[in-house]
């Protein structure tokens, strides 16, 4: 699975925007965050990640994902 979101990565890194998230951007950003996608990209695609990190902390997006992973969205708690 993880060799799919290297794939991804490589294929939509160039139209992901952070800076005015649409379907794609929001569905990157919640399905990344399963199945250990984060560290693996972390490792992987870390240019990605914080494009996605950055798409999460969008205004539009942020209540909802800091809803849904409260701990993961707030960069001064220790991790879980």
């Amino acid at each position: 699975m993880h060799l799919h979101w290297e794939s991804f990565a490589d294929q939509f890194q160039s139209v992901l925007d952070a800076a005015n998230p649409g379907g794609l951007d929001f569905l990157a950003a919640v399905v990344s965050r399963w199945s250990g996608t984060r560290a693996h990209l972390r490792g992987h695609r870390p240019a990605v990640l914080a494009t996605l990190e950055r798409i999460e902390a969008h205004p539009a997006l942020a209540p909802v994902m800091s809803r849904h992973w409260p701990q993961q969205l707030d960069r001064s708690a220790p991790p879980a």
